[in-house]
């Protein structure tokens, strides 16, 4: 299982399965499984990037609340799509 950007590991067929997700702070041109998890829960990264200015903090700094619901924040999107994966049978029938 491979979590995380493609830039990290360029051999995708090592991986029986990938979920990526860049940062909360990537470019909205980013198509990653994270952007359209937030695109399908009503968020954009442009809203997430529009939180940092209520701390006026700077781009590459990315410590600032997260006001939203915490199932939006990347870790716990990342976290929730592994238990959900090693949950299924799906690892298990690629073993086979």
């Amino acid at each position: 299982m491979h979590l995380g950007p493609i830039s990290l590991h360029k051999r995708l067929e090592d991986f029986h399965h990938r979920i990526e997700c860049y940062s909360k702070d990537a470019p909205d041109f980013i198509n990653d499984d994270y952007g359209n998890f937030l695109n399908n829960n009503g968020w954009t990264r442009s809203q997430i990037r529009s939180f940092r200015g209520i701390h006026d903090i700077k781009p590459g700094h990315g410590v600032f609340d997260w006001p939203l619901e915490e199932s939006l924040y990347p870790d716990t999107y990342i976290g929730n799509q592994a238990i959900q994966l090693i949950d299924s049978d799906e690892m298990d029938k690629k073993k086979k």
